[in-house]
């Protein structure tokens, strides 16, 4: 049997004040908020280890992703980062003078292509390997039984967010 931890104590506490609740939510909610916070500083660490920051990260993450390393227009990538078009600009600008996303106008064409670098795929490579053996690190110890039952209740559960 497992000792108590903080979520535990939490509910114990108000179970006695309102004995009449059933606080079974609070219970997932409460650790995967917990855990949450844990994995946006892993993965942030991650990040850092490349180089970059979260939403670096992103933006890259979206370019690699594209088949043939086709470019990609503002609005597509803003599409696929989902923030504002204005930050997805600045953190296009910032990444392409450091060399890991080019910007271009096709010729006759007003549209601003934007294009990862092979620096920028290497980077953002980098970056997803540090995260992936973050999150491993976090997983060990979670038999593949209770992965693959977390992973389908979490699917579930954001089916409905």
């Amino acid at each position: 049997m497992r000792e108590d931890d903080e979520v535990d104590l939490v509910i114990d506490a108000w179970a006695g004040i309102l004995p009449d609740v059933d606080f079974s939510p609070l219970d997932v909610m409460s650790r995967l908020r917990r855990v949450a916070r844990t994995l946006d500083a892993e993965r942030a660490r991650a990040f850092r280890s490349a180089g970059l920051d979260v939403s670096e990260f992103e933006v890259l993450s979206a370019l690699r992703q594209v088949p043939d390393g086709a470019p990609l227009t503002l609005g597509e990538l803003v599409d696929a980062v989902r923030p504002e078009a204005a930050a997805t600009a600045r953190r296009v600008g910032a990444l392409a003078v450091r060399g890991l996303v080019s910007r271009f106008r096709p010729s006759g064409s007003t549209r601003l292509l934007i294009r990862l670098t092979a620096t920028g795929a290497a980077t953002a490579d980098r970056a997803m390997r540090a995260l992936v053996d973050a999150e491993a690190a976090m997983l060990e110890g979670v038999p593949a039984r209770e992965r693959a039952a977390l992973i389908e209740g979490l699917r579930t559960l954001g089916e409905r967010s």
